[in-house]
């Protein structure tokens, strides 16, 4: 929707979301050929994987 220049309001109201959220997701994902989903998937799976995981404190640890 985004290549055919569909308004973002339109494309989040199509797929139920704010118009914030798909122009977060628009520029965060966005490389040197412009948005393409494929390398956009790419690129969360990293931020993902990359991302500090949650410790949980026991008895053990204080």
């Amino acid at each position: 929707m985004h290549k055919k220049k569909v308004s973002l309001e339109e494309i989040a109201k199509d797929i139920g979301r704010s118009t914030s959220t798909i122009s977060r997701e628009l520029r965060r994902n966005k490389g040197k050929r412009g948005y393409r989903y494929q390398q956009a998937q790419i690129k969360a799976d990293r931020r993902h994987a990359d991302k500090p995981k949650a410790v949980k404190l026991d008895e053990g640890m204080k």
